[in-house]
């Protein structure tokens, strides 16, 4: 339990200090850690934001209103993943973006530059590159934990 707390104090500390202007612009939460013990923050997709010029060997599947119901990545194909996420903070800093491991384990789905690197003065939507290196599709849905 201490341990935990401490825990708290730390993350807290490290939001004092870096004071990050986050803005979110779509209904995906604020990245989180999916328990205290965990390396990293969970990003999620926002398809809302996709761009078709992006996608290779991938593509977008809607619904009968229009809206996009998910992204297929083929094998072998690549997408930019949208976020729905854009920063500001010191540029001392940098936010770097990794594959998770279970995807790459289970999917061989991978980051094409991973770790991917968000600078401080970054003003574009954060986007993730996704590559899918195994034999099968890939799907995608919104708010989906893609890093």
């Amino acid at each position: 339990m201490i341990e935990q707390e401490i825990l708290k104090l730390i993350d807290a500390r490290i939001a004092e200090i870096l004071n990050p202007v986050v803005e979110i612009v779509t209904s995906n939460p604020i990245p989180t850690l999916a328990s205290p013990y965990s390396a990293g923050y969970d990003l999620q997709a926002n398809l809302c934001g996709i761009q078709e010029k992006f996608l290779t060997n991938a593509e977008v599947c809607r619904r009968e209103d229009g809206t996009i119901e998910s992204i297929v990545i083929h094998s072998g194909g690549h997408a930019l993943i949208p976020t729905g996420i854009y920063t500001a903070f010191p540029g001392m800093y940098r936010v770097e973006i990794v594959p998770r491991s279970g995807l790459a384990l289970k999917s061989r789905i991978t980051i094409t530059n991973s770790p991917g690197t968000i600078e401080g003065d970054s003003k574009n939507e954060w986007g993730v590159i996704i590559d899918n290196e195994g034999p099968e599709d890939f799907i995608i849905k919104h708010g989906d934990r893609i890093c």
